[in-house]
């Protein structure tokens, strides 16, 4: 994983932009939240005079979220073509750079397989997720801050059952990582048994063999998705208990802000912004920690 730090922050510029642009979105949707409650408020109070301001204020938060999606996704883009690139380029000069006692030890479909498949993995688990989980804790911050604004209790319940949330699915994700590198390494495996197989397959038809390369292949194929199986199965798992915390956190939000205005200390405008902004931490709850175990079962 260590390794690989070098290759995230390359082009620094666009990372940190890339921060800056999911942060002007996650800012802009929480603004979007505010905007349903105050729409509430007003059409529920009566207020006439504040209908045409808030309906122009709608479609310039409209335009704001078409715009900031936008330049966010140009961003990213630039900065995966750009890492994923030099990655590749880079590893493959490390491997032309061996002398040939070093470059035998390994079957060239190893070469291939972490060239390909390994830089596809660490495309979508570490370069990906890195951002999903900035996204999501930025969300989880200013929601955060927001709700305390509001309503101090509603912060401490959320806290409680977000560190339990953290906590108990984390004690899993020492077993996930070891499983993440069981299915690299199968796949290295396979990769490199098929192509000597293919490249052997004058042979294989000469000694009429068919029959047990066939076999062969299958086993390798079974043990690659016997790996993959139980990575899925702890991932499910780990998901599980996140759901499970995330969804009392969403009721008890819920039910303290039904209480909160039922008491008259909020209005039902900001009751629906009270909920709006707890789907922005439950949310990185479900989702954040599969996507650190994840990040952290990369490795090169």
């Amino acid at each position: 994983m260590k390794k690989l730090w070098k290759y995230l922050f390359k082009y620094k510029l666009l990372f940190f932009t890339r921060v800056l642009t999911i942060s002007l979105a996650a800012l802009s949707v929480i603004c979007f939240d505010f905007m349903m409650g105050f729409i509430v408020d007003i059409f529920s109070n009566g207020e006439t005079e504040k209908f045409v301001p808030i309906i122009l204020a709608s479609i310039f938060l409209i335009i704001l979220l078409f715009v900031t999606e936008y330049i966010d996704g140009y961003v990213m883009s630039s900065y995966i073509k750009n890492t994923v690139n030099y990655l590749r380029c880079d590893i493959f000069t490390k491997i032309l750079n061996k002398d040939m006692k070093d470059f035998s030890l390994d079957n060239s479909g190893k070469y291939i397989s972490i060239l390909y498949i390994d830089i596809k993995i660490i495309e979508d688990s570490l370069l990906n997720n890195i951002f999903l989980v900035i996204s999501s804790f930025i969300s989880f911050i200013i929601s955060l801050l927001f709700l305390f604004s509001i309503s101090p209790s509603i912060v401490i319940f959320i806290v409680i059952f977000g560190i339990l949330g953290f906590v108990i699915p984390n004690a899993l994700s020492k077993k996930l990582i070891i499983e993440k590198n069981n299915y690299s390494h199968n796949l290295e495996e396979i990769t490199s048994v098929t192509k000597d197989l293919f490249s052997g397959f004058e042979v294989i038809k000469g000694f009429n063999i068919g029959s047990k390369i066939n076999t062969i292949f299958k086993n390798s194929s079974n043990t690659v998705e016997s790996t993959k199986k139980k990575c899925s199965i702890l991932e499910s798992i780990i998901k599980g208990f996140s759901l499970s915390f995330s969804v009392t956190v969403y009721l008890g939000v819920l039910i303290l802000g039904g209480y909160l205005m039922y008491k008259g200390e909020i209005s039902v405008g900001t009751a629906i912004i009270i909920i709006q902004l707890s789907t922005h931490i439950v949310g990185p709850v479900k989702t954040s920690i599969s996507l650190i175990n994840q990040i952290k079962s990369v490795s090169l």
